[in-house]
């Protein structure tokens, strides 16, 4: 039991000094309201939030269509 003690002594140690290390930082980036953001994250909650813009808009999709409809009649060539 004791050689296990011995043995997990310095991982421990290790990990803790870890802990004590991110505790500091993260108290310093609070107190200078430094707020970090993992960017992947932050895309991901910005395609959602533009989807759900999207989908809660009243007739947002009828008039994207007919601003597509119209767009591609004026692009097309008159035939005369």
């Amino acid at each position: 039991m004791r050689g296990a003690f011995a043995l997990l002594a310095l991982p421990f140690a290790t990990a803790l000094r870890l802990v004590c290390i991110h505790a500091y930082f993260g108290i310093q980036a609070l107190r200078h309201n430094v707020m970090f953001v993992d960017p992947a994250l932050a895309k991901m909650a910005d395609d959602l939030a533009l989807v759900l813009a999207l989908l809660l808009a009243p007739g947002f999709f009828t008039r994207l269509r007919s601003r597509l409809r119209n767009k591609r009649a004026q692009a097309l060539p008159k035939n005369t």
